[in-house]
């Protein structure tokens, strides 16, 4: 009795897809189940997620709100910033100014 190569590729064709299905009957159930879990999980926080989807236009609004302080204020500072650099910037000239009239009356008494 000798074993054919088609009857050898059939039977090892079939064992691998046996062993396929039961690996998908294995997958298939695992998911139900983590779907079940799922949906358990859901139900059980179903008023605390209706709660935060509730609030979720109010601190939209609130962002959108904020932004715009944050917008403001941004502005706020570079105005200021500018008005800074200005101030230094005159600061540095009268500070030059001071330096030559005292370097004059230096001059002057060291003669």
């Amino acid at each position: 009795m000798y074993i054919s190569v088609e009857n050898l590729f059939f039977i090892i064709l079939s064992i691998l897809g046996g062993t396929a299905l039961v690996f998908l009957i294995i997958f298939l159930s695992k998911g139900i189940k983590f779907l079940q879990n799922l949906n358990s999980i859901i139900e059980k926080n179903e008023g605390n997620v209706t709660k935060v989807i509730d609030s979720l236009p109010e601190a939209a609004e609130n962002i959108v709100n904020i932004t715009d302080n944050v917008k403001n204020v941004s502005e706020a500072v570079n105005d200021v910033t500018e008005e800074v650099v200005e101030t230094k910037d005159s600061l540095t000239e009268y500070l030059k100014i001071g330096k030559d009239i005292f370097a004059i009356v230096k001059d002057v008494f060291s003669k």
